[in-house]
């Protein structure tokens, strides 16, 4: 699957690419009106990619307002990419479009009828929570479905939180697990570690701390930091056939050393059990305070309240820098 542009991208919210080159005809395609062949004689791959050169600057002038003709063109000449992107772009007043509902409802719809799994996705969270549409659960979860189905993890998550809650559906724990199960199989960090929580629970499954652990550790290794640090939490503090107290510190060492808020909270958890003497590990007060502090640098809180909590005891923690 070929990464799209990171700048509009990251403006419109989206992580995954929306498809590959190869089988835009069969998955992304929108057909192309009759009676305007100039307009699409250069293809609407080709008014995309001049499209997101124009609204990131990238080899021309930023011009937002060429990149938004461009993106209609391209949407009218074929492309669900560009439908998408112009729908989100309305939703969220970008490219110096004004924030406007009703028009990223027709766009997103055309993308999501030409089976784009995220437009499918975001319009169904807007019939879910009546934005820009009249509230229609129903509708909503059909199109959570219909992005579920067509690879979008977030469809498969969203979905899940609305049978595991009861909220709008008749209360489903096992159906939750199940499209957990679904978004963890498309790589998603947030589907894994929901699905390992409900083994850890026994929730819609039968209890399984070691299966929730593996599920764990899959998605840890794919290089999801708040999964390792479930999954360091449970080697610390879980049954005996799970409970390994030296990996638990391994793993959550290594996600402390990320520089990023996830390993900041990695810092604190490992610290607050060092500081503790808890889960097995050794009270080391000393050790605790290089912890918070590694989380302090990182600007998260808790670790800089700690930091300062030891200060004012016996503890000696070196100053926060």
């Amino acid at each position: 699957m070929s990464r799209l542009r990171h700048g509009l991208v990251a403006l419109v919210g989206i992580g995954w690419s929306i498809g590959c080159a190869s089988d835009a005809a069969t998955r992304s395609e929108v057909r192309a009106p009759v009676g305007r062949p100039s307009a699409c004689e250069g293809g609407a791959s080709d008014s995309l990619r001049r499209a997101l050169n124009h609204a990131e600057g990238t080899g021309v002038p930023k011009d937002e307002a060429r990149a938004v003709a461009l993106l209609r063109q391209a949407c009218e000449c074929g492309s669900a990419e560009a439908c998408f992107y112009k729908g989100r772009s309305h939703e969220k007043g970008l490219l110096g479009l004004a924030n406007d509902q009703t028009t990223a409802v027709v766009f997103l719809t055309r993308a999501c009828e030409a089976r784009n799994a995220e437009a499918c996705f975001w319009l169904g969270v807007k019939h879910v929570k009546g934005r820009g549409v009249a509230m229609d659960r129903a509708r909503g979860m059909a199109l959570l479905e219909t992005a579920c189905n067509g690879g979008e993890a977030l469809g498969c998550t969203d979905l899940g939180y609305l049978f595991r809650s009861g909220e709008g559906v008749v209360k489903d724990e096992a159906r939750a697990a199940a499209l957990f199960k679904q978004a963890c199989d498309l790589h998603s960090e947030e589907g894994c570690i929901n699905l390992g929580m409900m083994y850890g629970r026994g929730q819609g499954v039968p209890k399984d701390e070691a299966r929730a652990a593996a599920v764990f550790k899959q998605a840890c290794d794919r290089g999801a930091p708040m999964a390792c640090l479930s999954l360091g939490g449970l080697y610390l503090s879980g049954p005996p056939a799970v409970r390994d107290v030296a990996r638990g510190v391994t793993v959550l060492k290594q996600t402390c050393d990320r520089e990023d808020a996830d390993g900041s909270a990695a810092c604190f958890f490992l610290g607050t059990r060092y500081l503790n003497g808890a889960d097995g590990i050794a009270k080391d007060q000393g050790r605790a305070a290089e912890l918070f502090n590694q989380a302090c640098r990182r600007e998260q809180s808790k670790g800089c309240v700690a930091v300062r909590a030891m200060q004012r005891t016996c503890c000696g923690a070196p100053d926060e820098r």
